[in-house]
């Protein structure tokens, strides 16, 4: 009986670890402050809580630059940019919920619109989509802020 009340205790002391490793490591968890203790990139703080206080940046466990409330920054860019992601939405097929199920969805999107690595069809697609919402679109804020977003919930930010 002893046994398996310890074996018992020791299958849930890890599974609590394993949920913890995987809930902590990317949530905010310090000031991003750049060039200080393990902080990656040089991300520029000011600009984003300028945007709004719902961009404020922090660190997570890693130091990468993670958003502290990742739900209100999208919600916020969907404000500020509407344009842009109404586009992004139509050219993904993904409707306008970003969130942690499309969020690669969007972000291979905006590498194919401002990188140029649209085939002949994209880029038709996506001059009748300008046409449609406006010609003077920008995408460097919507790709700076989903980057950062992805980093709030998943492991990949290791590849930026």
């Amino acid at each position: 009986m002893k046994k398996i009340i310890g074996i018992i205790l020791i299958v849930i002391a890890v599974l609590f670890c394993i949920i913890y490793y995987y809930e902590l490591d990317n949530k905010y968890i310090k000031k991003y402050i750049p060039f200080t203790g393990n902080i990656k990139g040089n991300i520029d703080v000011t600009y984003y809580t300028d945007l709004g206080p719902e961009f404020e940046i922090g660190a997570n466990w890693y130091g990468y630059a993670v958003f502290r409330y990742p739900e209100k920054a999208i919600t916020k860019i969907k404000e500020l940019y509407p344009n842009e992601v109404a586009l992004l939405a139509e050219y993904t097929n993904r409707g306008s919920n970003i969130g942690k199920s499309n969020i690669y969805a969007y972000m291979a999107a905006i590498t194919a619109l401002t990188e140029d690595k649209m085939t002949i069809e994209d880029e038709l697609r996506y001059n009748d989509l300008k046409l449609k919402y406006g010609e003077e679109l920008d995408f460097t804020v919507i790709n700076n802020v989903i980057k950062i977003y992805s980093r709030s919930y998943n492991r990949s930010y290791l590849r930026y």
